[in-house]
């Protein structure tokens, strides 16, 4: 059976009775887009689609390592998703099962400055509230850091504002 039909790639029966599977078990993991409802936003239902997809390979992983929770932050960041991001991205109960050295202080550090950088070019103030709540220090944005590109853009936004 063919599933997107790609010459490359096929799936299974198996594979894809496997993600029924994973549906039925993770009901969360479904995101019903209702265009006539009261919500009707499709780019906010995608988001949460994707989100959710995150969130729960970082709980099948059972290891809630860096690059999962710092790309869901950046999903948070680009849809504006603040809520989630304060729940599932820096709440107490996400560092508990890190390893010493994946503490909550060691993500934000190796974070900040993408992170920051990000919130403030979007003009994001509820996020560079958030993290600054969580430990991110303006400071933690070091100009001379910047790449030339990233620079510009901060320059950019300055001026337009």
């Amino acid at each position: 059976m063919l599933l997107f039909s790609n010459e490359n790639e096929t799936i299974g029966d198996r594979e894809i009775l496997n993600c029924i599977d994973d549906l039925a078990n993770n009901n969360e993991l479904i995101v019903v887009f209702d265009p006539i409802g009261a919500n009707g936003n499709l780019e906010g239902a995608i988001a949460d689609a994707m989100l959710k997809r995150i969130y729960f390979r970082r709980q099948e992983n059972d290891s809630y390592n860096y690059k999962l929770l710092a790309m869901e932050l950046k999903w948070c960041l680009i849809w504006d998703k603040i809520d989630h991001a304060r729940q599932n991205v820096f709440a107490d109960h996400v560092f508990e099962k890190m390893s010493i050295s994946q503490k909550m202080r060691e993500f934000i550090k190796n974070l900040a400055r993408t992170a920051l950088f990000e919130a403030l070019c979007r003009d994001n103030i509820h996020f560079v509230h958030l993290l600054m709540e969580n430990g991110v220090s303006i400071k933690d944005l070091n100009i001379e850091q910047l790449t030339p590109e990233e620079f510009k853009m901060f320059c950019a936004r300055i001026l337009v504002d």
